[in-house]
């Protein structure tokens, strides 16, 4: 084999593995922030009451989470959470030095009808701050039947320039199904099963949490 031959296998070679990677990535995705340096399995569930029925005896998909990824998912979720409550308790959070944070934000916003750009503006105040702390951030996203393509869209777009992990609604197979919600239209244990299913299956694909 000449030295021309060589090359040519080379150089060949070398165009292979940059389509490899340009088609299908690293596990992570180079635009996900902080998710290649993670080594543990400290994760921490942050947002509103999704994930938070008081009063009520409910398994949380935070609770079904830790059994699928065995790790143990710290549920720091507060009933009537809004984006501009939760800027207030971040450090509730990051005392824990996760690894992972679980977002769910911004449904409670439009429920209690704070301006779109609050939200999104509060939303990266979010991702900065937890990402500033080392920690890698997926969003939960929840859009509630009737809510219009511009709110979904301009959460998605923050989502993206942090670096964000999107998990696509984590709702959308539950909220048709009446044996999976309560009383009062939030997810039963059974529909925290399913939501905790979808949550795992993305994470499976971008960390080590399976």
């Amino acid at each position: 084999m000449n030295s021309k031959t060589t090359a040519l296998i080379v150089i060949s070679a070398v165009v292979l593995v940059g389509i490899y990677f340009t088609m299908f990535g690293s596990k992570e995705g180079s635009s996900l922030t902080n998710f290649s340096s993670q080594n543990g399995k400290v994760v921490v569930a942050f947002g509103d009451s999704l994930s938070r029925q008081d009063g009520q005896s409910v398994l949380t998909f935070p609770n079904y989470l830790s059994k699928l990824t065995n790790s143990d998912v710290q549920d720091l979720t507060v009933a009537g959470e809004t984006t501009v409550s939760a800027i207030a308790r971040l450090e509730t959070a990051t005392a824990l030095n996760p690894n992972y944070v679980l977002v769910t934000l911004g449904t409670e916003d439009l429920n209690k009808q704070i301006d779109l750009k609050e939200t999104i503006d509060n939303l990266a105040t979010i991702f900065s701050s937890l990402q500033a702390t080392g920690a890698a951030v997926v969003y939960l996203s929840v859009v509630p039947p009737m809510v219009g393509d511009n709110w979904e869209m301009a959460v998605k777009d923050v989502v993206k320039a942090h670096g964000v992990l999107w998990v696509d609604d984590i709702m959308v197979d539950v909220w048709d199904k009446p044996e999976l919600l309560n009383e009062i239209l939030l997810p039963n244990d059974k529909g925290h099963e399913v939501i905790a299913a979808r949550i795992q299956d993305v994470l499976a694909k971008h960390t080590d949490l399976y």
